[in-house]
């Protein structure tokens, strides 16, 4: 998923060959979000503290070098003009932290979005 921010960059290979029952890219409606929270137990990421208000949180930019089994990333307009469109550019101006948010998660990455999605190989969650 984090080579689509990047297209024209060699391709991540991925070294996790561990498998669970929630594994992949996920789209999270905000009816959904507790549910989801509760169910898997995500970390929650964001850009920076001007988003997420109301959920713990912690900025892209905190949690370089770290990782988690699973992430739930808080859009902004960059990532929810992404989601919508599946264009790259939309996310150009942090990129980079986006990237290193959808590269902190072992087994699973959502979002949470209540729009169309056109980025591919993502699900929505249905609790």
């Amino acid at each position: 998923m984090a080579d689509l921010i990047f297209p024209d960059l060699p391709k991540a290979q991925s070294k996790n060959e561990s498998q669970t029952a929630h594994d992949g890219v996920f789209v999270v409606r905000t009816i959904h979000v507790e549910e989801y929270r509760r169910q898997y137990q995500p970390q929650v990421l964001r850009l920076d503290r001007r988003f997420g208000a109301g959920l713990p949180a912690e900025n892209f930019g905190m949690v370089k070098g770290l990782g988690f089994e699973r992430v739930l990333i808080i859009p902004y307009g960059g990532i929810t003009k992404w989601l919508r469109t599946g264009k790259p550019e939309h996310v150009a101006g942090s990129a980079d932290e986006v990237y290193v948010g959808i590269t902190r998660a072992y087994q699973s990455v959502a979002f949470i979005h209540d729009g169309d999605v056109a980025v591919p190989g993502i699900s929505i969650f249905e609790p």
